[in-house]
């Protein structure tokens, strides 16, 4: 098992659902969990990327400011394109702070 193995399946296991991470577990071929293991974390950023942007346009459809939220939203998305190609844990780190801030942002509109 190479590091590149053991990397993702570090990060699919810390962020992934647990149904789709005992999906994953059962790939054996180690090149092909890598692949789709890679791409269930970027679908599961994305889509929690286009949740938080359906709250956002939301509360602006109710006339409700949310400037900040939306703007600390846009910075996330090529984050994750960055997160695609790099699959850094410090990238998703980052990711998932922005995520964090643009929920408190919501939550204090």
């Amino acid at each position: 098992m190479g590091s590149d193995y053991d990397r993702i399946l570090k990060l699919a296991r810390a962020n992934l659902p647990k149904g789709t991470y005992n999906k994953l577990k059962s790939i054996n071929d180690e090149e092909e969990f890598i692949a789709v293991a890679k791409y269930a974390l970027i679908s599961f950023l994305e889509r929690e990327f286009y949740e938080l942007e359906r709250k956002i346009s939301h509360l602006e459809a109710q006339e409700i400011d949310a400037f900040f939220a939306k703007n600390k939203l846009e910075v996330i998305f090529p984050k994750i394109m960055h997160f695609s190609i790099t699959s850094n844990e410090e990238e998703l780190a980052r990711i998932q702070n922005l995520f964090s801030d643009v929920r408190e942002e919501i939550r204090n509109v």
